[in-house]
């Protein structure tokens, strides 16, 4: 099944130019005879028709509607990008109606997002009715006036006043409106974020198909506490749009000091398990104490973390969150960039054509005896800011792990509260991968914006 949507979803490439090779062997470009053929480009050249266009919205509706949570729900209509056929508005005329505000707000933001001109063209009556006749309803001002500035952008023919205007005017030319021609954008304007909205999608599937395993190693050295309790509160709701993603999700948690203490540093407190409640427990118990000097023991840490004492499982998606105050110590610092970037590269020591990548169509053939790489990200963590030496230690090993690096300041965001949102939103951004780190941002920028507005279920 996500093999067939993934295949809908690439944009297939041919090369340019057809024909037999060779000076004169055969009719030159104006059809002469003998004529020299020009050279073949080596660039592929994509196709894009309405045709593809309508197969890619149609598999997106499918997808939507297969799918049972709105997290992977709203990452469905947000790969739609700024350009898409107006049979998606299958999915959105869904969304906008249902009574989970959550997918209200992914389906508002993917209206906004779509090229104003391109609006007009996929304001399908269906549509219309929904924004004039549920939209316009709605609860919070905030998602009121983001209706109305759908409405503004889509409808500029009806010169409304106020919102009431819309829905009058609906009442009064629903009978006889014809949405206007969809007309297929111009390359390149659409492809490139079309390509990269259907590869984030494409990771989404692959981790509900696989699922994930995630190990939280957290510095605990005295000056963590704050970010300690913090990451206790949000592991609560990481878990329930992970789980939202990806139902087969477990979690492990590591700890680590220096070298004087734990061994190599670190220690295994929980190993992989699906009772993310026992985690959570656990870490919201640990009390940040020792540490000595500034650079902390990340390298064995690592180590710890990657060891099959954690009980990986090869096929899984796999995913490191680092979190710390400190850079590892300068003499350990490219040992731990290698040991990252083999994780990535060669996990458990694989061979290259064991390893499945998100981007193969065929993956789900290779799932049982193939292993999937270690995402390695790192969160760097300061009152105000971070200390330099952090982030040169932490940011290298984000790269060199396939993962991406963030940044929390404790006492700048404020609450404990406020300190576990930041985390929410990096540790969910950073599950992804690098690779997919500005459009899971977007997800979740989306999420928190109309949380903190009050408009979704938790305030």
């Amino acid at each position: 099944m996500i093999s067939t949507l993934c295949a809908a979803l690439v944009l297939t490439c041919i090369p340019q130019g057809e024909g037999p090779s060779g000076p004169g062997a055969g009719p030159g470009p104006a059809g002469q005879p003998g004529e020299a053929e020009k050279p073949k480009s080596s660039t592929p050249r994509p196709i894009y028709s309405e045709k593809l266009e309508i197969a890619r919205a149609k598999s997106l509706n499918n997808w939507y509607d297969e799918s049972e949570h709105w997290a992977l729900k709203g990452i469905v209509i947000t790969s739609y990008g700024e350009f898409w056929h107006a049979v998606g508005s299958e999915a959105l005329v869904d969304a906008l109606g249902s009574k989970q505000p959550e997918l209200n707000a992914f389906a508002l933001e993917t209206l906004l997002a779509t090229d104003k001109d391109h609006l007009r063209s996929v304001m399908t009556p269906e549509l219309l009715t929904v924004l004039t006749k549920k939209g316009l309803s709605y609860k919070h001002d905030y998602m009121h006036a983001k209706v109305v500035s759908v409405l503004e952008r889509g409808m500029p023919q009806v010169n409304a006043d106020e919102p009431g205007d819309y829905k009058r005017w609906w009442r009064d030319n629903k009978r006889t409106f014809v949405t206007p021609k969809w007309i297929l954008p111009d390359p390149p304007d659409g492809l490139p974020k079309a390509a990269s909205s259907s590869s984030f999608l494409k990771r989404a599937l692959d981790l509900n198909a696989a699922g994930m395993e995630m190990a939280i190693v957290i510095d605990t050295t005295g000056s963590m506490q704050t970010t300690i309790d913090a990451s206790a509160i949000a592991l609560t709701e990481i878990t329930e749009i992970m789980e939202g993603i990806t139902p087969n999700l477990k979690v492990g948690l590591t700890e680590y000091k220096d070298y004087q203490e734990f061994g190599l540093g670190g220690q295994i407190l929980v190993k992989m398990t699906n009772k993310i409640d026992k985690v959570r427990k656990r870490l919201g118990a640990l009390v940040a104490n020792g540490g000595g000097d500034f650079p902390e023991a990340a390298y064995g840490a690592l180590q710890v973390a990657l060891s099959e004492k954690m009980d990986w499982q090869r096929a899984a998606n796999k995913v490191v969150v680092l979190i710390s105050d400190a850079p590892c110590h300068p003499k350990n610092q490219e040992k731990m960039i290698e040991l990252a970037k083999s994780a990535n590269e060669s996990p458990f020591g694989a061979d290259a054509s064991d390893i499945i990548d998100v981007d193969e169509g065929d993956g789900r053939s290779k799932s049982k005896r193939g292993v999937r790489p270690f995402i390695i990200s790192a969160i760097g963590v300061g009152p105000t800011g971070v200390a330099q030496p952090t982030r040169d230690s932490l940011r290298p090993l984000s790269e060199a792990g396939g993962g991406a690096y963030a940044e929390v300041h404790t006492e700048s965001s404020g609450s404990s509260q406020k300190v576990a949102t930041m985390i929410v939103k990096h540790v969910l951004s950073l599950a992804f991968g690098s690779r997919w780190k500005d459009q899971m941002d977007k997800f979740m920028t989306i999420y928190m914006e109309y949380r903190e507005e009050g408009c979704l279920t938790k305030k």
